[in-house]
């Protein structure tokens, strides 16, 4: 995908393609907390702009794997 990305870009003379990542909040979940796995979710993320290049995000927050009725939302909290 990045080297796709590169090709074409470089055809255009511009930044017309970009990769984007995906993420849903039940490919990294704490079943024990029953939340997400913040840690775990932002070090994948970390490791596919690295590898991939990823220039932006698809965020799947449709999905609810605690059952709470209210989907998802990823907050950051220090």
């Amino acid at each position: 995908m990045s080297s796709r990305k590169k090709e074409i870009n470089d055809l255009a003379g511009c930044q017309r393609a970009l990769c984007q990542g995906n993420c849903a909040p039940n490919h990294y979940w704490d079943r024990t907390a029953n939340k997400a796995d913040q840690i775990a979710l932002f070090e994948q993320m970390d490791r596919e702009v690295k590898t991939y290049g990823i220039d932006s995000w698809k965020w799947y927050c449709h999905t609810d794997p605690n059952r709470s009725g209210l989907g998802f939302a990823l907050t950051m909290k220090n």
